[in-house]
């Protein structure tokens, strides 16, 4: 697989080799030349866009506000900055949505205007199909950002990725513990 940037669009290809039909290469290593006529195709597999509207994230996010779960947040979380009033099973959902649509492309954008958008980033690199390899990064960038009980409990609860590793992880924790 390759990526080729073009500004705002990333295009994903899977690359093969395809020998001319009239010759036997066999014996040819497409990595050293090939014949004559062979050709290496690069196939797009997938298109996105990083172009993600935190504008609009934040208007959805307001439009999901509660005044009253707001109020009961914030008795429940005393010092957190900019409560909303968003249900998690809410946030859960958006948070799967970004996810699949770009992950990458939503954390890199998203900001702590809110304590929801805060929750938000931590389920989203929870639910990111990823390798770990990938994910650790964004992992060890967001532990810097919890600054509650509610936003530790619920990124740790959503790192799934933790049950496909959990050896790897154990000495991810290790370190930033030590």
């Amino acid at each position: 697989k390759s990526t080729i940037s073009l500004g705002f669009f990333h295009i994903h290809f899977s690359t093969f080799y395809q020998p001319a039909p009239d010759a036997d290469h066999a014996d040819i290593n497409p990595s050293a030349g090939g014949g004559i006529d062979d050709k290496i195709h690069m196939i797009p597999i997938s298109i996105y866009t990083r172009s993600v509207d935190i504008g609009e994230i934040k208007q959805q996010l307001s439009a999901l506000a509660e005044e009253q779960y707001q109020q009961f947040s914030c008795k429940l979380i005393p010092g957190a900055d900019n409560i909303l009033g968003v249900r998690i099973p809410q946030l859960r959902s958006m948070a799967k949505k970004l996810a699949k649509e770009d992950w990458a492309g939503f954390l890199a954008v998203a900001d702590e205007s809110s304590h929801e958008m805060l929750i938000l980033q931590g389920l989203v690199i929870g639910f990111a199909k990823t390798d770990l390899e990938t994910i650790l990064p964004y992992i060890d960038s967001f532990i810097d950002k919890i600054n509650n009980w509610a936003v530790c409990d619920t990124f740790v609860g959503g790192l799934k990725i933790t049950c496909r590793y959990p050896e790897q992880m154990r000495q991810f924790l290790n370190i930033i513990i030590n």
